[in-house]
């Protein structure tokens, strides 16, 4: 099988594309977090109702994404060439 052909910077595609996916991913984890306690958000005992773990998660990707581009200088949503 061929290897794919480097961007313009040298990196290869493949890793980009994987980068803005688990960004995306982090993004709807977060989003079905909220989602899975709606019904109840009006109730006192809506911080129980919660689903904090699968924040946790999508928050820990979310992160992990965004420190790795700072720590290259680029911006998560931006692509790697201008």
């Amino acid at each position: 099988m061929p290897t794919p052909a480097p961007t313009r910077t040298g990196r290869p595609r493949w890793r980009r594309i994987a980068r803005r996916m688990v960004f995306f991913v982090a993004s709807v984890v977060l989003v079905i977090a909220f989602c899975l306690g709606g019904r109840r958000i009006t109730q006192a005992d809506y911080p129980t109702a919660f689903s904090w773990s699968l924040f946790a998660v999508g928050l820990g990707l979310g992160v992990v994404v965004c420190v790795r581009a700072l720590a290259r200088g680029q911006r998560p949503g931006r692509s790697e060439v201008s």
